[in-house]
Order: structure tokens, then sequence, then C-alpha cells
């Protein structure tokens, strides 16, 4: 027979059961437990930008990387570092911006030389700080 069942109420013709499967994922949302072959992730059960690995020796069966630069969590969940908040990066006389993913501390005002800095996660916060010098 041409037709199958995939569970959950969703019989269909063999063409149609990628699309069925999909529509399937799309409306279960959190309880996918494999990594998505979708090229956009968008049924990963990791953490956007996480490499999801398949793993049918562990129970959920796939594995999550690590969190992005910034970031920390088991890959899974992964929650944005305040970078200004926890190494202080910027100049004391400018406010340090928390992105995600990262911080901002914009340029030095005027009065003082310096530039603005950039940086990804607590390595990059604590490696090397803005510096405004007051020429005045």
């Amino acid at each position: 027979s041409q037709n199958g069942s995939l569970g959950f109420g969703c019989s269909a013709i063999r063409s149609y059961q990628g699309q069925c499967e999909r529509r399937l994922r799309k409306m279960l949302g959190p309880t996918v437990i494999e990594c998505s072959t979708d090229p956009r992730g968008e049924f990963s059960p990791c953490f956007r930008g996480v490499t999801c690995t398949n793993d049918a020796s562990l129970f959920p069966p796939y594995s999550c990387g690590s969190c992005p630069s910034g970031y920390l969590g088991d890959g899974q969940t992964c929650v944005d570092i305040d970078e200004c908040g926890n190494a202080s990066p910027c100049s004391s006389v400018v406010t340090c911006q928390n992105t995600p993913g990262g911080f901002v501390c914009p340029n030095c005002p005027s009065g003082y030389s310096g530039s603005n800095k950039t940086g990804s996660g607590l390595q990059d916060a604590n490696t090397s700080r803005q510096t405004c010098t007051d020429i005045n």
C-alpha cells in the first residue's frame, strides 16, 4: 500500500509524509526529540546556532554543542551574559550597553580621547577594557 501511518492521527500517501511530519513537528514545538534536517534549524531542539548531533544511545536521542560566545547554558537553553554588569568593560564616563551575546561601549564623550569598543562574552570584556582619557 502507498498509505503510511505517522502516528498522532497523521496518515498520508508516502509522497506527502515529509510535509505531514513537518506540520507535526511545527505543532509539537518543544517536544521535538531529534535534530532538524531543516537548513534553517527551525525545528532544532538546540539553541539557535548551536550544533545538534543525533545520537540514538542518548535520551533524548541528541546532544547540543556549546552555547555561542556571550551566552551560558547547556546548548539547548542558552542565556545572554550581561558583560556590562559582570565585567565592566567600558570606561566609567560612558554607559555600557549589553547586546545579545555581547556588549558595546559607545564613543568617549567630548573632552575625552579614546574609541568605542564592542565585544562578545566575558573573556572579551575582561581582556581589554575601554579607556577614555580626559584631555582638558
